[in-house]
């Protein structure tokens, strides 16, 4: 981003700060498109982890989410925007990275009292190893049975794939989605990108692999791409909700215009 865009992002930022919630939350209202949400931790154990969110402020962005978005299922999301259709309000959709045990035991009796559905991006070995953060390939099979979440592929090591050679691209891509079609018996029909971290191959690749891909806020070409969904990462900052509506307020919404 050159030094205009920069300054043009600061002013964005100090106007939406002296903004009051209601005047931010009567914005969002007016905004169209499907924006994407990844969570990682929920909990505040991990303090020196950016990527974490308070069970109290999830519960409270469910809220937010719910009064002023339709909440829909990845599925049902990314066949509206193929068939460049995103509705007449604006929706959001709940995804998770990295399998954190928490997204278990935390996170799913909150969305089952907002009743909203989420989706978990699961990592083969982070999830082999298991270990005191993140779920076990049992708890993963469980979670996977659960009415309101669907699972999709994460890579194999966690590794960013634009650090790999073409072939070994494909192999974190095709192994994480054989790991999990015989884990769990469904094949995954999306994948993020492990770190949010995408290039021409990669992307190319999981064109071969999956029918959606999801990266971060980045994307290599101008419009709609299923294969390169924009995602925003709420961290520990975003726990007040201020800073969460304004955070909804500058992140990209996908509308399925090429």
């Amino acid at each position: 981003m050159g030094l205009g865009g920069r300054i043009h992002r600061r002013f964005i930022r100090e106007w939406l700060a002296r903004m009051p919630e209601d005047a931010l939350r009567a914005r969002l209202t007016s905004r169209r498109g499907i924006v994407f949400l990844c969570y990682h931790s929920i909990g505040t154990e991990l303090s020196d982890y950016a990527w974490r969110t308070a069970p109290e402020a999830f519960a409270q962005h469910l809220k937010i989410l719910g009064d002023l978005f339709d909440i829909l299922a990845l599925d049902d999301a990314m066949e509206r925007l193929t068939a460049n259709d995103s509705g007449l309000r604006p929706a959001a959709v709940i995804t998770f990275d990295d399998g954190f045990r928490d997204n278990l035991t935390r996170a799913t009796p909150i969305l089952e009292t907002a009743n909203m559905p989420a989706t978990l991006f699961a990592p083969r070995d982070l999830i082999r190893r298991g270990g005191a953060t993140h779920m076990t390939e049992h708890e993963l099979i469980e979670l996977s049975h659960h009415k309101l979440w669907s699972l999709g592929a994460h890579g194999v090591t966690h590794n960013m794939l634009p650090g790999f050679v073409p072939a070994d691209q494909r192999r974190e891509l095709k192994e994480s989605r054989d790991w999990l079609s015989d884990l769990t018996g469904i094949r995954p029909r999306a994948v993020a990108y492990p770190q949010g971290a995408i290039c021409p191959s990669s992307v190319a690749l999981a064109r071969n692999n999956y029918e959606w891909g999801c990266s971060t806020d980045r994307r290599l070409r101008t419009g709609f791409d299923p294969l390169q969904v924009r995602r925003f990462c709420p961290t520990y900052a975003e726990d007040d909700p201020a800073a969460f509506l304004r955070a909804l307020l500058t992140t990209p919404a996908e509308d399925g215009r090429n």
